[in-house]
């Protein structure tokens, strides 16, 4: 069944009834480099129904094969009419690729070497025209590349960190350190969480950057990861003398940064003050930066400054100042998104991110309650102009996120069950919708 809906400024241009029933049901989505199709995977425990989307928003063939008990979807691309898709299974020993020829409506498996057990998974990432799997050997603290681009082509390229720079990669877990990485280019744009990670992962081309915040306060640095060539480079961009910081300061400093075409978007708090800058990526030279004290206006934001997450009292963004902002950043995750918006300007978002720990019910025997982790963040948004760099004031238009939320609560979802993917430059949002038990396309 296909039906086509306008509703305001969204149009539900496809649904197509299912009839699948539980909370486990996953969408994953794939595109081509220039994201003119993309294949759409839902999942449940042991089914998968695949669906190729072209730019004439028509679903141009359908697949349906039987989901290997356990195996993970990582993602994917599209090339030459062919969607490749990769699964890793429980045992780790192997990646499982699936092949769909579009056009046949044929499909192949092949199996991949992988490091096994000695390897985690940390990071999956389309190039594009290729698929990236990054890897960690804990015991020999190194990174390992899977660079996979179809029909069962596979390169790797292995790296050994210094004990530094591992250690600096990764974050206290619940039984031991664990790899603290984010992809920068999620398949996924209703998911945020990668920005507050201050080690990320880029994919241009054949090379793979690693960007980290992590290493060395008041520094980013930067790996190159050349596929082809197999070989890496290591640089440094400088950005404050923070060895030079008043002692009292040091606890409350916290950085990060994103990168978003050419530039390097940079943002630093010392719990007296936010500095704000734009760098030239492959140069490191300073071409824009605001600054700020804490005991002052914010001249260069676009939007309020609000607090989300927990209150005892209220339930909705809350106003902030720029020294309760200042103070959240220093003792949190600093977070700094950068997006393309319309008439050549760029978006920051700028702000804070922690997890709070809060008590539910009463507490149990021996003093024991439950707990729920929940997120508290600060932000607000700033717009410069692509060419000038400069700051430009004047409203901001609602964000993406906010306009899929606001058209999903008039439905009902799944956790794993939605994504927000771009397809021949418009927002399509795609969700599996539990009343009607069937997947549906909105375009935005």
């Amino acid at each position: 069944m296909t039906v086509a809906v306008s509703l305001n400024a969204q149009e539900k241009f496809f649904e197509e009834a299912i009839g699948w029933r539980g909370n486990e049901i996953e969408l994953q989505v794939v595109s081509d480099a220039g994201k003119q199709q993309n294949g759409l995977f839902l999942c449940n425990g042991d089914s998968i129904r695949a669906f190729a989307l072209d730019n004439k928003k028509a679903i141009i063939q359908r697949f349906y094969f039987t989901r290997n008990r356990g195996e993970e979807f990582l993602g994917g691309f599209i090339k030459e009419g062919r969607v490749h898709a990769y699964f890793q299974p429980i045992s780790g020993s192997e990646l499982h690729e699936v092949e769909l020829i579009i056009a046949d409506g044929v499909a192949n498996d092949y199996k991949l070497p992988f490091g096994g057990r000695r390897e985690r998974t940390v990071a999956t990432i389309s190039g594009g025209d290729h698929f990236l799997c990054a890897s960690v050997d804990k015991k020999a603290s190194q990174f390992v590349l899977y660079d996979l681009r179809g029909g069962g082509a596979e390169d790797t390229l292995h790296y050994a960190f210094e004990e530094g720079i591992y250690k600096s990669l990764t974050a206290h877990g619940f039984w031991n350190r664990e790899l603290h990485i984010s992809n920068a280019n999620p398949v996924n744009w209703l998911e945020t969480d990668w920005a507050r990670v201050p080690n990320k992962l880029y994919a241009r081309a054949d090379t793979l950057f690693l960007l980290m915040n992590k290493w060395e306060k008041g520094v980013t640095a930067v790996f190159s990861f050349d596929l082809r060539a197999k070989k890496a480079d290591f640089r440094k961009i400088t950005h404050n003398n923070y060895a030079t910081v008043d002692s009292r300061l040091l606890p409350h400093y916290a950085d990060n940064s994103m990168l978003l075409d050419d530039k390097l978007y940079f943002l630093s708090a010392d719990g007296l003050r936010l500095n704000v800058q734009i760098r030239d990526f492959a140069s490191g030279l300073l071409l824009k930066e605001f600054s700020v004290r804490g005991d002052e206006e914010i001249a260069f934001k676009n939007t309020p400054i609000v607090n989300e997450g927990p209150h005892p009292f209220m339930d909705r963004p809350r106003p902030a100042n720029t020294a309760g902002l200042v103070e959240e950043m220093s003792g949190a995750n600093a977070m700094v998104r950068a997006t393309r918006e319309d008439s050549g300007r760029i978006g920051l978002t700028v702000g804070s991110w922690k997890e709070v720990v809060i008590a539910q019910g009463p507490v149990g025997p021996g003093g024991v309650g439950s707990a729920e982790t929940v997120i508290q963040t600060s932000w607000f948004k700033m717009l410069v102009d692509t060419a000038t760099l400069e700051h430009v004031p004047g409203p901001v238009a609602t964000d993406i996120r906010d306009r899929v939320g606001q058209y999903n609560k008039t439905l009902k979802t799944l956790p794993k069950g939605s994504n927000l993917f771009v397809n021949d430059g418009r927002w399509v949002y795609a969700y599996y919708n539990r009343d009607t038990h069937s997947l549906e396309l909105t375009m935005f």
